[in-house]
């Protein structure tokens, strides 16, 4: 079982991004307004003394305001998020599936071809840009089969002793 606050909170990578994200924006919201306010009010003279508390309530609704825009506009980009990890998640089970499919219809493809023409298929893959795994699992050969075979054929090409 995983420890820590993104498995205590269920929370995915994506999801803490967002929430630090938008909190790194709030942060510098209220940092740009403080300073412009402090560049005001040097540039008015003295501060006003507040006499109430009423704009300092008005202040404290506004901020609460802004807060609840942010916590559900949080909130909907996290159900978007988990709706497109379940989508990705099926997207890659029907990956894996048709890869499974193909690597069956591979091998016997490979049981087909013998001796020298699967050399020359797979160097022709090679020289196609087709890495080593891709090459082994569509021949049926291991990866250090392929990689064997391809380092033999070309010594025999760079070698002045034509065999």
């Amino acid at each position: 079982m995983e420890t820590g606050t993104v498995s205590f909170l269920n929370l995915t990578g994506i999801e803490v991004g967002l929430i630090l994200l938008t909190g790194s924006v709030l942060l510098s919201l209220i940092i740009m307004i403080t300073y412009f306010r402090r560049v005001m009010a040097f540039l008015r003279g003295p501060r006003p003394v507040y006499k109430n508390s009423d704009q300092i309530r008005k202040w404290v609704e506004e901020s609460e305001m802004v807060y609840e825009k942010l916590s559900k506009t949080l909130e909907e980009r996290k159900e978007i998020t988990n709706r497109l990890i379940e989508q990705l998640d099926a997207k890659i089970g029907a990956l894996r599936s048709m890869m499974a499919g193909m690597d069956r219809e591979m091998i016997p493809i490979a049981e087909e071809i013998t001796g020298k023409e699967r050399e020359v298929e797979i160097m022709e893959m090679a020289e196609g840009g087709r890495d080593f795994s891709e090459i082994a699992r569509q021949t049926g050969f291991s990866i250090g089969e392929v990689q064997l075979i391809m380092n033999l054929k070309r010594c025999q090409e760079s070698s002045p002793l034509k065999i």
